[in-house]
């Protein structure tokens, strides 16, 4: 699997589980999704196949990206345009599925009816890859 296909695994919504970024002993990059199962969480799965190959010295480290409720995202930073800024990015976001919002000073807020309004934020994970989330506003 790719980085991008491991993105799109961690951002669809009818997919549990937890994104791995491999570090193998020859500095290369491998990227797994293990999905959450019935019997098994994909984590504990991960974990297991992690510390089998570290043991072996076929990997160096493993990288672990956990979904939570308050992603709203996950992106490739590394592969975006010269001309990418991520409040360009949340308001997008916001259009493509009708949501609406406000620019608060550079602040994109997004108004969910209610009283139910939120911030987004973005943190580098690891490997170019930024999580989106959202916090209260």
């Amino acid at each position: 699997m790719n980085k991008n296909e491991m993105i799109a695994k961690l951002n669809r919504k009818d997919l549990q589980g937890v994104g791995v970024v491999v570090t193998t002993s020859d500095d290369r990059k491998l990227y797994f999704f293990y999905e959450d199962m019935t019997d098994s969480k994909g984590i504990e799965r991960a974990s297991r196949h992690a510390q089998i190959k570290i043991d072996c010295g076929a990997w160096v480290k493993a990288e672990y990206i956990y979904k939570s409720l308050a992603n709203v995202c996950f992106i490739d930073y590394d592969s975006q345009p010269g001309t990418f800024t991520f409040n360009g990015f949340y308001r997008r976001y916001n259009k493509d599925f009708h949501i609406p919002y406000v620019d608060n000073l550079g602040t994109i807020i997004s108004d969910f009816g209610g009283g139910l309004k939120v911030r987004y934020e973005h943190k580098p994970i690891v490997d170019g890859i930024q999580e989106i989330i959202w916090l209260a506003a």
